[in-house]
C-alpha cells in the first residue's frame, strides 16, 4: 500500500499545475469590498454595449474578475484590468457554432464604467426554468434575468489533470489516482482557505418532531444571538443577548414567498384531482383543504406585501415578529400533512434564500443571525462527502470538490480537459446554489484562451464549453 501511494504521489507531483481558487466568502457577514463578483450587474465603460449574439440576442452576465485582486503567481493573466464573462443561458445550453454566439469575455484596462441594467430583450435565464422562478417567483412578477451577486476572493491552489499518462508498470490504476486527487483537491481547499468546511451541517427548521403533548409539529427557527459585538450584546450576567425569530423582514418575505409557491402547487394538484372526480385520501375533506390552502396563500401574500413595504433590509418589530411566528406556529401544528408540508418546505427554501440575499445587502446581513447562516453552510460548501459510501467495497468516504477556478487543470465532470497544449483555462464556473448557477445537469462552464491571445490580451477570441454533471 505504501509503495502504491508513493507511486501516486510521484505521478501527481509530475503533473500538478498552479491555479487560482475563486471563492465566495461564507457566511455573508462583513464581506470584503471587492470588484470581483459572481452575478449581479456588469460594469461597462460608456462606449461598451451589452454583448449580443450575431442574431442580436443579449447574453447573460456571469462574473467579473478584477485582475489586480488576484494573488501571485497568476500565470500569464494581466496584472490589472477587468474581465467580465457573459454567456447564452437558455434551457438546453447546447453551444454549437461560433463562440461569438454563446459566450463573450470583455476586458477593460481600468475600473472606469457604470453598473448597467440588462437590456429589455434579455431572455429569462434558462428559458424561465431558473431555480428562483420555479420555487420563489410570484405569478405577477417577471422571470429572472440576472443572477444574485456575491463577492469573490482568491487563493492559490494546486490542481491535477483528470487523465494523466500513467505507466502500467507502476501498478497505479486510474481509480486509485482519482481518489488521491479528490482528497488532495479537498486538502488544497482547506489549506488555502483555512476553513475545514463542514458539508454535513444541517438546519433543523422545517423538520418534524413531537412536542410535549406527543403531537407531531414542524420545527421553527429558534432564538439566536444578535450580531452586536460585546459589550453591547452582553447582558449584566455576562450572557449574550438573543433575539426571537424572525429578526429581519427579508426572512419574513422569503419564507412567505416560498409558501405561496408551494401552496399554489398543492392547490393546482388538488383541483386536478377534484376535477377528475377523485378524492385525495379517505380521511381528508378535500374541499376544506382547498379552502385552507387558498387561505394560507392569501396570508402568505399579505406578509410578502408587508415585508416589501417595510423594506427587506429592515429589522422587524417585536410585535410583528410575534404575530408572524404565531401564524407559523399555528400552521406547524396542523394535523394534515398537506398543510404542514407547505410550511416545512417553505421554511427550508425561504431561509436559504434569505441568507443568499445577505450577500448583496450588508444591512440585511447585519440582522440575520450568523447562527442561522452557519446552519446552512453545507449549501455553500466547496467540499462534499458521500457518507453513504461506507460499505465493504468502499471503506472510506468519497470526497470531492466543486469550486470556481482560474488557470490550472480543469476539474471536469465529463473529462473534456484541455483542447490543445496551447489552451489556457481562463475561468471555470460550476453549478453553485449560492448564486443559483445551474449549468446543464449540475455541470460547468469553462472559458478557454490561446496562450498567444492571452499574452496579447485578445479576449475577443475566447471560446467556451458546457458540461453536464
Amino acid at each position: 500500500m505504501q509503495m502504491l501511494e508513493a507511486q501516486i504521489e510521484l505521478i501527481m507531483k509530475k503533473v500538478e499545475a498552479p491555479a487560482v481558487l475563486a471563492m465566495r466568502p461564507y457566511p455573508p457577514v462583513d464581506l470584503p469590498e471587492t470588484w470581483s463578483q459572481l452575478g449581479g450587474l456588469p460594469i461597462l465603460p460608456a462606449e461598451t454595449d451589452w454583448p449580443r449574439a450575431s442574431d442580436g440576442t443579449p447574453l447573460h452576465f456571469l462574473a467579473r474578475i478584477d485582475c489586480s485582486e488576484l494573488p501571485e503567481p497568476r500565470g500569464a493573466l494581466p496584472d490589472s484590468g477587468i474581465l467580465q464573462f457573459f454567456a447564452r443561458l437558455d434551457e438546453e445550453m447546447i453551444w454549437e457554432g461560433q463562440a461569438f454566439d454563446y459566450s463573450r469575455v470583455l476586458y477593460s484596462a481600468t475600473r472606469a464604467g457604470r453598473a448597467v441594467s440588462p437590456p429589455a430583450d434579455l431572455p429569462p435565464i434558462q428559458g424561465g426554468q431558473h431555480t428562483y422562478d420555479r420555487g420563489m417567483r410570484l405569478p405577477d412578477e417577471p422571470q429572472t434575468r440576472i443572477y444574485p451577486s456575491w463577492p469573490l476572493t482568491f487563493k492559490n491552489i494546486r490542481t491535477w489533470p483528470t487523465e494523466p499518462s500513467i505507466d502500467p508498470r507502476s501498478g497505479v490504476t486510474l481509480a486509485a489516482y482519482w481518489e488521491a486527487v479528490d482528497r488532495a483537491s479537498a486538502a488544497e481547499i482547506v489549506r488555502s482557505t483555512g476553513r475545514p468546511t463542514n458539508p454535513l451541517m444541517q438546519a433543523r427548521w422545517g423538520e418534524y418532531e413531537f412536542n410535549r403533548e406527543g403531537k407531531r409539529i414542524v420545527v421553527l427557527p429558534q432564538a439566536a444571538r444578535v450580531h452586536e459585538k460585546p459589550p453591547a450584546a452582553l447582558l449584566s450576567d455576562g450572557k449574550f443577548q438573543t433575539a426571537e425569530f424572525p429578526q429581519a423582514w427579508i426572512m419574513v418575505e422569503r419564507i412567505a414567498r416560498a409558501m405561496t409557491s408551494l401552496a399554489g402547487e398543492r392547490i393546482g394538484r388538488l383541483r386536478k384531482t377534484l376535477q377528475a372526480g377523485k378524492k385525495p385520501t379517505e380521511d381528508l375533506d378535500p374541499e376544506k383543504l382547498l379552502t385552507d390552502l387558498e387561505h394560507v396563500t392569501r396570508q402568505s401574500l399579505s406578509w410578502v406585501g408587508r415585508a416589501q413595504s417595510a423594506g427587506l433590509d429592515a429589522a422587524i418589530s417585536e410585535a410583528e415578529a410575534k404575530e408572524y411566528k404565531d401564524w407559523l406556529t399555528h400552521l406547524a401544528g396542523d394535523d394534515r400533512f398537506e398543510m404542514t408540508d407547505v410550511l416545512s418546505r417553505g421554511l427550508k427554501r425561504g431561509m436559504s434564500y434569505a441568507v443568499k440575499y445577505c450577500a448583496g445587502s450588508r444591512k440585511a446581513a447585519a440582522l440575520v443571525p450568523v447562527a442561522y447562516m452557519n446552519r446552512l453552510e453545507g449549501e455553500h460548501a466547496m467540499i462534499s462527502a458521500d457518507i453513504f459510501a461506507i460499505e465493504i467495497a468502499v471503506p472510506r468516504w468519497r470526497i470531492n470538490t466543486t469550486h470556481h477556478q482560474l488557470l490550472g487543470h480543469a476539474p471536469t465532470s465529463q473529462d473534456i480537459g484541455v483542447r490543445t497544449a496551447k489552451d489556457i483555462l481562463l475561468l471555470h464556473l460550476v453549478s453553485d446554489t449560492g448564486v443559483d448557477f445551474m449549468f446543464c445537469d449540475c455541470g460547468e462552464i469553462q472559458f478557454w484562451i490561446n496562450a498567444k491571445d492571452l499574452a496579447a490580451k485578445r479576449f475577443d477570441r475566447v471560446s467556451a464549453n458546457t458540461q453536464g454533471g
